[in-house]
């Protein structure tokens, strides 16, 4: 993999037509390929907190990966650059999601980190 190119924009070049393309010609090289792209998706997690989100937070019915949007991105950026703000948004934007998996990886990364987790409804905050 050339050193421009981040783990990231590797795995995301890995479109699911080319996907399908390789599991019709080559079967045992696409299950190759896809075991390579767990263990990149789980190394770039391990570093980065939004690919940690990307990879590791679900829908809570579907199980589904999380439909991501730009401003996802934009958020967890905020947060993680801030000391203490707001993160404001409409509802079922995905905001507790997100801080429940930024604050997993902060955990991960410092076990000993305190957090104070506040919402404008008590119900968002015990379902947590």
């Amino acid at each position: 993999m050339s050193s421009s190119l981040s783990r990231m924009d590797f795995i995301s070049s890995i479109t699911p037509e080319l996907l399908d393309d390789l599991r019709s010609k080559d079967p045992a090289e696409h299950s190759k390929l896809l075991g390579k792209l767990e263990e990149l998706e789980v190394a770039q997690a391990r570093e980065d907190y939004v690919a940690f989100c990307k990879y590791a937070m679900r829908d809570e019915t579907s199980g589904a990966r999380l439909n991501w949007a730009p401003y996802h991105d934009d958020y967890l950026r905020f947060v993680h650059e801030t000391e203490a703000g707001v993160v404001f948004g409409h509802v079922e934007m995905g905001k507790t999601q997100l801080m429940i998996g930024y604050l997993i990886w902060r955990l991960g990364h410092n076990p000993n980190l305190r957090i104070l987790f506040i919402s404008a409804t008590s119900t968002v905050v015990n379902s947590v």
